[in-house]
Formats: structure tokens, sequence, C-alpha cells
């Protein structure tokens, strides 16, 4: 079932998709350089920031507003104005791990938020780990235990032993696969309490400062309402948003307004924890926690590099509720750059002016389908549970007895059955090979590749499928990806209605350039200002940090050192 916002063909043309979000030469890349030489006074303290959900264009449009570090970076910021994520599945666990690692989802293994995993037979979180309990909390823990290689925090530790390397996000995924398998501890919000708790794959018994952060109760001491202060709706309309109350958008629940003010008040825990996390406070509460791990862990405050990597997600979690065009993620985004201005000018003074950041995301974000089609352009609600019986007619077509093979379904990809798939005396490269030629021509799959189509050499110009093999590894990720519409939202027609309340009102996950652009920009010791075009990728900002730091990188990097002095 799609719920059809303009009329539209489901079966769109990629001129007409290309044309509609246009983008810059698929395969540009930023100009090919020598790797500054690290310098002979390095900085102390390096901070990876990842702002969850961050388009390029929120720069622009709210820039007027601006007056903390975004503001800073306009002026004092190394720009690589057509920066993205080069991999078709683009969601929060794959970005992360991607910056992180320096390589692509098909090399690091993180292919999704959730994924097949063949020795378990199930689908499973990216960083979930049943045995690595949380450090602070109660209930299941995460690790980096399904990451593929190394990252930036082990590269970091095996060049400064003595150096610090410490994470912190309100997902545990952020925090945890932005510094690879190495780093000193990972913190997260638990969502239970709002307490910032660890792993136990880190350490065993919390951090005295982290536990003195927490016995603070900083939760409360957050506001019990989020009110709109950027003006009346003239103002917010220039700063290119819509109305307070778009169609499309979700509130929490049904007791929740999906207009200011927006209440965060709650008899428990649990739910002030969740209303916290759909507001910008959230991000004040790491950044104060942040605070509180530079001071304990005396990050920056001698010759030996330190790393910290922050992974901000209100951003996401406000834009999957109101969308990139309200007035919520506007106030977001100027809060935003307030708050993080005062803390970079604190990190500035502990360390002498030897502060080194990075900034990017790990995706961008769809507009509200019915946004999208008020302005004339593609959007529509798409069921998620009606693409299943798709794939199963599709099967039925190759062979009778594949009806059932369709198996699980993670992010935009098909895990085939191997063991109905044998029985049926086919090939699985017949079988996904088969499967994509026949989705490609039915309702809603404007393009599907198998894993073996990707391996091959693809045609010039394939942008669409030089972005599908970066996220296919023939095992997590499926045997078959798939594209939907351009401006397509999936959500589940048999919903309950606390099913629905979870549910997004936009999304992100494909390879539309409105998901794959992020912002990439450097600041600090070593940086000279200045837009740098043509394609940078996410997997370049690891390599960039170490090489600036002298850092030796391993073999097999699919990123590349960035120039920042030039």
């Amino acid at each position: 079932m799609v719920r059809r916002l303009v009329p539209s063909r489901f079966t769109f043309a990629f001129a007409f998709t290309l044309a509609l979000f246009a983008s810059p030469p698929p395969f540009a890349r930023a100009q090919e350089s020598k790797p500054p030489a690290a310098a002979s006074a390095p900085p102390r303290l390096v901070v990876l920031i990842v702002v969850d959900q961050c388009r390029p264009d929120y720069f622009e449009r709210f820039a007027p507003r601006f007056d903390g570090f975004f503001a800073r970076l306009r002026d004092e910021g190394r720009w690589f104005t057509d920066g993205e994520q080069h991999h078709a599945i683009t969601v929060t666990a794959a970005g992360h791990a991607a910056i992180g690692t320096g390589r692509f989802p098909c090399h690091n293994g993180i292919v999704g938020n959730d994924f097949f995993d063949p020795e378990e037979n199930r689908l499973v979180g990216a960083a979930n780990d049943k045995g690595a309990e949380k450090v602070g909390g109660e209930g299941g823990g995460f690790s980096p235990h399904r990451l593929l290689c190394d990252g930036l925090g082990d590269w970091w530790k095996r060049r400064w032993p003595q150096g610090k390397a410490i994470g912190i996000s309100s997902k545990p995924r952020s925090a945890i696969l932005l510094m690879g398998r190495g780093g000193d501890a990972a913190y997260w919000i638990d969502e239970s309490s709002g307490r910032l708790v660890t792993s136990a794959y880190y350490r065993k018994e919390p951090a005295p400062w982290a536990v003195a952060f927490n016995a603070a109760d900083p939760l409360a001491k957050l506001p019990q309402q989020w009110e709109a202060t950027l003006g009346d709706a003239k103002a917010y309309a220039a700063l290119g948003c819509t109305g307070d109350d778009q169609p499309g958008e979700m509130a929490i629940d049904a007791s929740h307004s999906r207009v200011f003010p927006h209440s965060l008040a709650a008899k428990n825990a649990a739910l002030r924890t969740q209303l916290v996390l759909y507001s910008p406070f959230s991000d004040d509460l790491l950044l104060e926690f942040a605070r509180a791990a530079v001071d304990g862990e005396e990050l920056g405050q001698d010759d030996t590099p330190d790393l910290l990597v922050l992974g901000l997600s209100a951003t996401d979690f406000v834009g999957h509720r109101y969308g990139p065009d309200s007035w919520e993620i506007a106030e977001q985004m100027v809060r935003l750059d307030h708050t993080l201005g005062e803390f970079i000018a604190v990190l500035e003074e502990k360390t002498e002016g030897r502060l080194l950041v990075a900034l990017s995301s790990d995706h961008g974000v769809a507009p509200l389908p019915e946004v999208a089609a008020a302005r004339g352009h593609a959007g529509q609600r798409v069921d998620w549970g009606s693409l299943k019986p798709i794939v199963a007619q599709a099967l039925t077509a190759i062979s009778p007895a594949l009806e059932k093979a369709g198996g699980a379904m993670p992010e935009y990809a098909i895990h085939l059955d191997r063991k109905r798939i044998a029985e049926s005396g086919q090939s699985l490269e017949e079988v996904a090979d088969a499967l994509a030629l026949k989705l490609r021509g039915a309702p809603y799959f404007v393009d599907a590749r198998s894993h073996f189509e990707l391996q091959k050499p693809l045609q010039e110009g394939d942008r669409v499928g030089e972005l599908m093999r970066a996220s296919s590894d023939g095992v997590r990720a499926g045997d078959v990806l798939f594209v939907l519409p351009p401006g397509s939202i999936y959500y589940a027609a048999t919903a309950t209605d606390a099913q629905m309340d979870a549910m997004a009102a936009t999304s992100h996950g494909t390879p539309y350039d409105y998901d794959t652009h992020v912002p990439i920009v450097f600041f600090g010791q070593g940086v000279t200002a200045g837009r740098v075009a043509g394609r940078a990728w996410t997997v370049d900002v690891a390599p960039t940090l170490a090489t600036a730091l002298g850092i030796p990188l391993p073999a097999g990097l699919d990123g590349r050192p960035l120039d920042l002095a030039k």
C-alpha cells in the first residue's frame, strides 16, 4: 500500500531522479595533493563532531541567526563543499562507522543499523552485545564487536598509548562506532534513566567524574518546556521553514503537541528522557558531560594528544519528528550553534589554542513527503509490508519452489533463504540476479542490484551502482539491494497506535543526494580557512585527522587525507 501525495508512476526513470535532486559530477573528488606533514607541536586535543542527520544547506539557511561555533566555521573553517557519505544505505550506524574507520560499509562490516548475522541466523543491531553489560545502568549492553576493522581510536592508542580516546553520544552505536574498536570509553544516554552510561567492553566500573556527573541529576536541571524563540511565522519563513504544524509531523504521543511550546515534563525518568532526546537539550546534556570528561580525564592538558569524539544526535531526533523544513529544526540548529560555541571556547582556553576540530554528519534527510508534494516534488509514504508480496511474487515467477525464499529484509536489502534456494536446485547467484532483474520492473523498485552484479564492472557514470557496491558485502547487507522512488518514506500500515508513535515523520537511508550530502569541515590548529570544491567523502575524515598528527595510516583504507593547509 502506498499513500500517494502527488500523481506519479512508481517506476521513475533515473534521469528524472537525478535531475530532481541535482548533484555535482558523480565521481569528481577533491583535488589530490601531497598530505601535509605533521606539525612539530601537534594539537593537544582533537575533537571529531558528528551532527546526526545534518544537511549542508542548514549552514546557509540558518546562517543569519548563527553567532556561535557555526558562525566561526563560516569564516575560519576549511569546507569541503561537496562532501558526501559514499554509500547507498545511509543510516546512522553505517555513517558513523564510515567516518570512524575510513572504510566503506562493505569493508568495515557495519552495513546498517540492523543487518543479518549469518552466524546467529537473525537480524542484529550494529553495536548490540549481550556479553557487554552496561556500566552505570541496567540491562543489555553494547560494544564494537561487530566491526571488522580498526578505526581512529585504535590508530590513536597505537601511536600514543598514554593518550586518551573518549566517545560520547546520545546513542551507543554512535559513540562506539566513531572510535573503532579501540578507545578508553564510550558513553551514551541510557533511555530508561537519563544517566550517561558506558560498556563493560571498556571498563568494569564507571569513572569517578562520570559518577559525580550522574549523581547531580543533570536531567532534572534541563528545561521543562521547549519554546519557540526565533520570532513569528515571518521570521521562520525567512529561514526557509514552513508552518509550525506541517502536515506529516509526528508528536511523541497523543498527549503531546506538534506545535510550540513542547512540554518536556514527565512523571518518570524514561518518558522524561525520551522527551529531552527529541529536543535541543539532549545536546546540551551531552556537551555538559563532555566538559566533565575533559576535566575528569584531563583531555588536552599535556603534549600527548587526546581524542574526543562527539555524536550529537538531537538534530536526528528532531528531524525525524518534524522534518528539515520545520520551526523545530531551525530552533535546534541555532541552539546547537550557541552551545557548541561555548564548548569550543572552553577547549581553546584549556588547550592554549592547540585544538583541531572536524565536523561532519552520518547522513542527511528527506523532506516530509507532504511538504515535498506541496512544492511539486515527488513525495509518498510506502507501506514496507507491501514490498514483501512483490518480492514473493517475483521469486515465484523465477520458480514456484522459491515463493518463500525471500528471507529477512533488513534496511533496503533482501537476504535470501539459502536452504530454500538449495532445495530449488539453483545457485544463490542465479536467484539473486534473476530477482534483481524482475524487481527493476516492479512497482516501487526504481533500482535493484544483486551483490554479484555489484562486484562486476559498472557502467561509466553509474553513481547509484557505485554507492550500492560500497554498501554491499554479500553477507550482512543482503543478497539484493534496492532503491525506492525519490521522496519515499516507508511506514507500516498494520502498526498499532504505539508503534505509530515510534515511527518517523521523515527519514533517510537512500542513495539520493538529500541523504548522501553532508558537511565536511575542519577548524583549528594547522587549518587554512577556505572552500574546496570537488567530491570529498566521509571516509576521508579519519585519515585526514590522523595524518595531521603524524599517525601512520593502516593499509586498505577507502579514504585518503584531505589537504588542510593549501
